[in-house]
This record gives C-alpha cells, structure tokens and sequence, in this order.
C-alpha cells in the first residue's frame, strides 16, 4: 500500500497497452509488438524466437536504442510546436525518462535514453550535439554506476559495439554505395551492413551463430519497424476513445507486423540462413576490431559523416 504514486500510473498505462494489444492483435502480431513497443519479450513463441536469431533481427523484438530514438523524435515533434522550444523539450525529457521507467530500464533504454537527454540538451543550448561523444559519457555513466555491466551485460555490449558501428562504420561503408541515388535507401543498407560488420565477431564469440542472410533481413525489415511503432501506438491511443475507429488502423498495424514475421521466417528457412560455431576464439574478435580502426583511421577524412537524424 506504499507504492510510488509515478510508478503505480506507468505500470498501469503499461497495462493497459498490454491488454489492448492483446485484444486487437493475432498471436504471433501481439507478441511482436508488445516487443516492440514496451519492451515485453513473453509473447514470442520459441519458433519466432529462432527465426528472429537465425535471421539476425532479434533486436527487433524487443526495445532498442533506435526504438527511443524514435519515440523521442516524435515527442519533440508533437511537443516543441505546441509549448515552444524550451518547454517542449523539457516536457520530451520527461516524457522519454517516464518511458524507460515504465520499460524496466534495460540496459540498452538507458543509454538511449541518456544519450536521448544529451540530444534535447544540444537541442535546447544550441550546441552542436557530438553523437560519439554522447555515447562515450552514457558509457562511463552506466560503468560508473555499475561496473560489471562490461562483464556480465550482453545487452549493454552489443548494444554499445552497434552504436560504434552506427557512427563510425556507416560513413565508411556508404563509400561503396555512391552509386546509390536514393538517399533513404543507401542509409539504410550503409546502416545495416556496418552494424554487422560491427557486432558479427561479438555475436560470433558470445552466441556462437552468425546469421548470413542478416543483411537483406535487416535492409526489408528496417522501414517497417517505425511504421509498425506509429500505426500500433495510433491504434492503442483511438482504441481507448473509440474502438470502431480503430479498426482501420489495427487491421493496418497488424499487416506491417505480419511482414515483418514473415521476413522472418521465410529468412530462417533459406538454405544456409546461418551457421553455427562452436568455438570463436577472443584473439580473432580482437584482431578483427584492430582492423577496423585501422580501416576507419585511413578513411575517416574520405567519408561524410552519417546523418542519424
């Protein structure tokens, strides 16, 4: 009877989300997005589970740091116009710590989220808002508070190694690219292939899989995920004021997240859609980042630097 009155309201609303859902959604759709969307990884059967692995998009199904980045943009989006710049912000920031305590403060929430914060702080001095250097200090922050993450923390490793990646690869790799004309889709594969390039060691060392059909899995998959996101949340929100009206946007939400499945699946099933190694050995992980900062170091002056806006 002593419970945080902040906390008894965002585990409520976290309910409800998860009851909506649940009525308005198939099975295999419902699990997916409340993955998705509140971080929730029980409705997944164990079959999706593996397809998800075997395809390299497991980190789809639940709560990353490009699902907050999306949803703060979006707060912003909504707020900034209505209550101005400072307040706007101000009430973002809150909104998207609320968010990450309503989730359970994962890991990876909460690099995103403070690196969500550095953002909507560049935003709102006007200063220029360095992406790495933002990551750099939500590292130590999380290190400091808790050393052992380095060790025992997969999700906090990976999801750090992807970011790296995401930042540093990406412009590298969107050299090979150039004959690209549509800027949306060379980001997207440039993204892609250099946050497998990035993690593929550390998966292979700490898992002991490597998906080989990751890549186009990711590129089909990745236009879709804010879509189900906007369209899901859209459908909870009318869902609780009028649930006829949300049936057109239900019915939308549950089509993007059954392709979703099914590139999933129909990715799992390919001939050689992974490979299994039984031993990866710490000394090729190590050679295999050495080489990269090699690679960045000669080209970093070459490459344009990647727009994660």
């Amino acid at each position: 009877g002593k419970a945080s009155p902040v906390l008894k309201t965002l585990y409520k609303i976290k309910e409800y989300i998860r009851s909506t859902i649940i009525d308005s959604h198939a099975k295999d759709e419902q699990g997916l997005l409340l993955g998705i969307l509140i971080g929730e990884r029980g409705g997944i059967s164990k079959e999706l589970q593996d397809s998800f692995i075997k395809t390299g998009t497991i980190h789809i199904v639940a709560l990353s740091g490009y699902n907050v980045t999306i949803i703060s943009e979006a707060i912003a989006y909504v707020l900034i116009p209505l209550l101005g710049v400072t307040f706007g912000i101000v009430g973002g920031a809150i909104a998207v710590v609320l968010f990450a305590i309503m989730t359970g403060l994962g890991a990876t929430i909460v690099r995103a989220t403070i690196m969500g914060l550095l953002a909507y702080l560049s935003r709102m001095t006007g200063k220029e808002f360095d992406i790495g250097r933002a990551l750099l200090i939500a590292g130590s922050i999380m290190f400091l508070s808790n050393p052992w993450i380095l060790v025992f923390d997969v999700s906090f490793q990976l999801s750090f190694i992807a970011t790296v990646g995401l930042v540093y690869v990406t412009p590298l790799v969107a050299l090979w690219f150039k004959w690209i004309k549509n800027k949306g889709l060379k980001e997207i594969v440039s993204a892609t292939i250099a946050t497998n390039l990035t993690v593929l060691p550390f998966v292979a060392y700490k898992m002991g899989i490597v998906s080989l059909v990751s890549i186009p899995a990711n590129v089909l998959i990745a236009p879709l995920v804010p879509l189900s996101m906007l369209f899901g949340a859209l459908s909870i929100f009318i869902f609780m004021i009028f649930p006829v009206l949300a049936l057109p946007l239900v019915a939308l939400s549950s089509f993007i997240l059954s392709c979703i499945l099914s590139i999933s699946v129909r990715g799992s099933g390919a001939p050689l859609s992974h490979v299994v190694i039984p031993y990866f050995s710490i000394v090729v992980v190590l050679l295999w980042y050495v080489a990269m900062c090699v690679w960045w170091y000669k080209k970093r002056d070459s490459a344009e630097p990647y727009d994660l806006k």
